[in-house]
């Protein structure tokens, strides 16, 4: 049972500290496609309940080009 402990403590922890803090130094851009998607990802059976039914929750650009159609 030391041996793991010893094996936990030397290797793991060491292992752990270091892959977070090339993490949180190494930082790697994330961005978001703006092409137009294929039809078969955005497959709607019915619209969604709320105000805009074609626009997903979180998806802002379409809420406020449905927003701007309305008003």
């Amino acid at each position: 049972m030391n041996k793991w402990k010893k094996i936990f403590f030397m290797v793991g922890i060491p292992v752990c500290v270091i892959k977070g803090g090339s993490d949180l130094v190494m930082h790697h851009e994330h961005h978001e496609d703006d092409s137009p998607k294929p039809d078969y990802m955005k497959i709607r059976n019915k619209e969604y309940s709320w105000e805009c039914g074609d626009c997903a929750y979180f998806d802002m650009k379409c809420w406020k080009a449905c927003r701007a159609e309305k008003a």
